[in-house]
């Protein structure tokens, strides 16, 4: 129950802090884009063997994106351009769409294999697959008969 209690502990401290950090980014907005939410959005999931990082990162190219992954982190960097160059000859009737450099950084608590990480970028939807070490995927244990 102790060792339950504490991993419960640790996922608890765990959201509190990316709460906090989301909390951070969207009141801290140094580029004048992508102000809000966390961008891009992701969704992420687990199989038996990896871990998947999902991101929406819609009308940016791929050789304008980044990924950069240690132990402890795994860092998205991108760069959507404005379609309209500034030119000074339109007039903006609504600008909702954003534009502009953004980063967003995941806490991995687990621990991969970073050599063998990977990325498919397709109709811009980037997806991240993380291979679980050897000591994070789960085993099978036998119970011996007496």
């Amino acid at each position: 129950m102790l060792a339950t209690n504490y991993f419960f502990r640790d996922s608890v401290f765990n959201d509190l802090f990316s709460i906090s950090r989301d909390l951070n980014r969207f009141f801290e907005d140094d580029s004048g884009s992508f102000s809000g939410a966390a961008y891009p959005l992701s969704n992420i999931y687990e199989d038996e063997d990896n871990f998947y990082i999902v991101s929406e990162i819609p009308g940016v190219n791929k050789e304008d994106i980044k990924i950069n992954v240690t132990a402890h982190s795994l860092t998205i960097e991108g760069k959507r351009e404005n379609e309209l160059k500034d030119d000074s000859k339109i007039s903006c009737h609504r600008s909702e769409r954003s534009f502009g450099s953004f980063s967003r950084t995941y806490s991995l608590n687990g621990r991969f294999d970073t050599e063998k990480v990977g990325a498919e970028y397709k109709n811009g939807i980037l997806k991240i697959t993380l291979p679980k070490s050897e000591e994070k995927k789960p085993k099978a244990i036998s119970i011996k008969a007496e």
